[in-house]
């Protein structure tokens, strides 16, 4: 028995109606929406697989493949494929459900599958022509007049497009294809639009970051994305039916003859069959298809690299050590995080101290990670100053205490550079360089100072005069400019960089007599830099598109980095850096800068570099939407490789042989 066609209640109105539609006739949707589904996952993953292999990451248990732009391009074709069989499909069975006829979904498939040509011929126009227009908007109007007129290009094609999909729906049993919508372009196409696509849009904005926090596991991340697509397009097919199937006396002149109710109930008639029964083949199907990737990634035949990510980042990381046989421990702007586990997803936590950012201050951490030090300079010429306010924090807690950086008040007042250490005696050392007032040319220099704490209370301080160093007056170093090392024979190594070299002086261990001074070339004062350990050791710099050690420059393939995301750090005869690049976002999109200069990046990509004395070899980590503050990373003795940033740490697997 067919029903009557209903009236139209309006935009709003009939993508409400539409909605119920599709929750009516939920069963007849599911079973044939699941199979599309299920074999485009299937499809999909094995694309990836075949063409992106060696760009293949497992983060969480879960394969991502990152891709060039053919694999991007494929990839969106394949989808918008599946989407048009998917969404035809499920309204030629909705239709059939609301005039009476069980359509089979085996034949909705198929005949969608035979009327895929013209609908995506048909799309296709469409966004040529919504491109063309983009460029043209992009290279007329930037800012927000630019903005402005994108999202109106958009609403136009929306509108345009959902037109055709109604019109073409319509042709499918002989009727003229925009009579549907002549007349009624705001309760037909602009229900499809709104129902279909911005309340889909508006709800997906607001539930990314729930999501996308990474807190879920991947299986349920992808069963969660699976129920949210289906229910999708399975709104979409009920809008699309229900402005299809609206009475024909209020369409106009065009609309009473557009479709044959009879042709319609003849042509849903060919395509029906019994009853749809519960679709637990195709949910079976569907639930092989989502777990088959985290199966994948369980066996790893393609032997790739494994990253474990954990949201529960310090916020604000300043350094990270990863000591010999035991787990990570981190220093971060407010705190100490002693880990229990390699991924730091259990730790001890103390929150004491000065507060430490790149620029201000400076932290260590022992080499055995018992202790953590943070360290900034206060105080002022009235007060006996500058002192350096430190902290020792360990698994226990955290002892503050003040060192005055003058002997007497009789000495030069000044704000030194600081670096800090822990020895492997436990005790703390300060490197303070202080410039001079003089700033010609030859004569500028840093007068150094070692100040050795025996212990955290620091009651006695061993202050030592270690000479002065040569200084570029107006360098334009930045970031940290001071570096402080403790050899395992405690001997400590103060690395000062200015110009386009770092001055070294060391002492002996403990009396820290005999000091002793020589220089390393650095290159340009705006790069990363890991310092010398030694006073023959050469120093390590990063800079997008090259690594110099020492005076050798290896090229390093990198995009526009993110400045303050780059870390770099020398483990043995290897050197590991890390930045986050810029990268275009996955899929389709539009970059419009609302301001006179070009768009910032807004998608970004971790990036690790491992590199020998010949060459670099990189590795592409994860995404991130946003970008702020600093990283850090740290190498376990086995490869594997900690990343320290703000919103997420990661721990990435060593290369394979």
């Amino acid at each position: 028995m067919s029903s009557s066609p209903s009236a139209s209640l309006g935009l709003i109105g009939n993508a409400l109606v539409g909605y119920q539609l599709a929750r009516t006739h939920r069963r007849q949707l599911l079973a044939v929406l699941l199979p599309v589904l299920a074999v485009a996952l299937l499809v999909l993953f094995l694309l990836d697989v075949s063409l992106g292999r060696d760009q293949t990451v497992i983060i969480n248990g879960a394969p991502v493949v990152h891709g060039d732009e053919r694999l991007s391009v494929v990839r969106t074709a394949l989808v918008v494929v599946f989407w048009l069989v998917g969404l035809v499909a499920a309204v030629l069975v909705a239709t059939g459900a609301a005039r009476g006829h069980a359509v089979r979904p085996g034949a909705a498939i198929w005949a969608a599958v035979k009327r895929l040509p013209v609908f995506a011929v048909a799309l296709c126009a469409v966004a040529a022509g919504t491109i063309l227009v983009l460029r043209m908007v992009v290279g007329l109007a930037t800012g927000m007049p630019g903005l402005i007129m994108v999202f109106g290009v958009f609403a136009v094609a929306a509108v345009l497009a959902a037109r055709l999909l109604i019109g073409l729906l319509a042709r499918q049993f002989g009727g003229f294809v925009w009579a549907v919508t002549t007349g009624r372009v705001a309760g037909t196409a602009g229900a499809f639009v709104l129902g279909g696509l911005v309340v889909p849009a508006g709800l997906a904005w607001m539930f990314d970051a729930p999501l996308g926090n990474g807190l879920l596991h991947p299986v349920v991340t992808r069963v969660i994305g699976a129920v949210l697509v289906t229910a999708l397009v399975a709104a979409q097919a009920g809008v699309l039916t229900h402005t299809y199937l609206l009475r024909r006396d209020e369409l106009g002149e065009w609309g009473q003859t557009a479709v044959d109710p009879s042709a319609v109930d003849a042509g849903l008639a060919e395509l029906s069959g019994d009853p749809v029964r519960r679709p637990w083949a195709a949910a079976a199907a569907t639930v092989l298809a989502l777990l088959t990737p985290a199966a994948v990634a369980a066996v790893n035949p393609f032997r790739a690299p494994t990253v474990r990510s954990n949201g529960d980042a310090p916020g604000g990381a300043v350094a990270v050590v990863w000591p010999t046989g035991k787990h990570p421990v981190i220093a971060a702007t407010f705190g100490a995080r002693f880990c229990d586990d390699d991924a730091c997803e259990r730790y001890v936590s103390q929150d004491h101290g000065p507060g430490v950012m790149d620029d201000y201050g400076a932290a260590a951490i022992s080499a055995d990670g018992t202790a953590v030090v943070k360290a900034v300079l206060t105080g002022g010429l009235d007060n006996g100053g500058p002192f350096v306010d430190f902290a020792r924090c360990t698994r226990d807690g955290c002892q503050e205490a003040w060192v005055p950086v003058r002997a007497s008040a009789k000495e030069t007042f000044g704000w030194p550079e600081l670096a800090v250490a822990v020895a492997p005696d436990q005790s703390i050392w300060f490197g303070l360089a202080l410039a001079s007032e003089n700033e010609k040319p030859g004569e500028a220099n840093f007068a150094i100072t070692l100040i050795r704490c025996p212990d955290a209370p620091c009651a006695k301080p061993e202050r030592h005069r270690a000479g002065t160093v040569e200084r570029l007056p107006g360098d334009a170093v930045t970031g940290p400019r001071s570096s402080l090392s403790i050899g395992s024979d405690g001997r400590p190594i103060l690395a000062v960089r200015t110009g386009l070299t770092a001055n070294l002086v060391t002492c002996d261990p403990v009396t820290c007599a005999n000091p002793r001074a020589s220089s390393t070339f650095t290159g340009q004062g705006d790069t990363r830099w890991a310092a010398p350990t030694s006073l023959t050791g050469p120093a390590v710099t990063f800079a997008p598109g090259q690594l110099r050690i020492g005076e050798r420059t290896l090229p390093l393939e990198s995009g526009e980095i993110f400045p303050t995301s780059a870390a770099v750090t020398a483990a043995g005869a290897q050197v590991y850096v890390t930045a986050a690049e810029a990268t275009p976002p996955p899929g389709p999109h539009v970059t419009i800068s609302t301001s006179a200069g070009p768009a910032e990046p807004e998608y970004w990509q971790q990036v690790l570099w491992r590199c020998d004395q010949e060459r670099c070899s990189r590795q592409t980590l994860d995404y991130r939407d946003t970008v702020s503050g600093r990283d850090v990373l740290a190498v376990a003795d086995d490869g594997r490789v900690l990343i320290v940033g703000d919103d997420r740490i990661l721990l990435v697997s060593a290369p394979r042989p």
